[in-house]
């Protein structure tokens, strides 16, 4: 799992961008979706070592971070569902780690709450009527 967390920082790193409708956005890139495929799939054999090579590598919070950096990828973000609720489905049962890791570590509900509060701001300064929303927020 180190040379996923690999491919998941240069993923982070990357600058590259493509043009949308909604204007210039960042390119997420198939390795990344592929590595965060995998990841799901590995979570969804629900073995402890999985997990714990999730926590310890800290995979999750990488993958939400690319949830949050590349607001208009559809695709990637289902990949993080889906991958977020293997690991909520293996974890049952089990001491809650991997789960407290993504919400404090991860910073998840902070950065939900702060995601959301800046939508309020662009609604508030925005003149005439609303803006597009990304992609994630529904």
């Amino acid at each position: 799992l180190p040379r996923i967390c690999g491919l998941l920082d240069v993923a982070l790193e990357s600058s590259a961008q493509i043009h949308m409708p909604q204007g210039c956005v960042k390119s997420v890139g198939s390795t990344a979706f592929e590595a965060v495929s995998l990841l799901s799939m590995l979570a969804k054999t629900g073995s402890p070592l999985v997990l714990e090579a999730l926590l310890q590598q800290q995979l999750l919070p990488r993958c939400l971070e690319l949830f949050f950096r590349h607001a208009w990828s559809s695709l990637l973000h289902n990949a993080v569902r889906s991958l977020f609720s293997e690991v909520l489905v293996a974890t049952e049962g089990v001491p809650p780690a991997l789960v407290l890791a993504v919400l404090q570590e991860g910073g998840l509900l902070a950065r939900i709450v702060a995601e959301y509060r800046e939508e309020g701001r662009e609604i508030g300064g925005c003149a005439r009527g609303r803006p597009p929303r990304v992609g994630y927020m529904g």
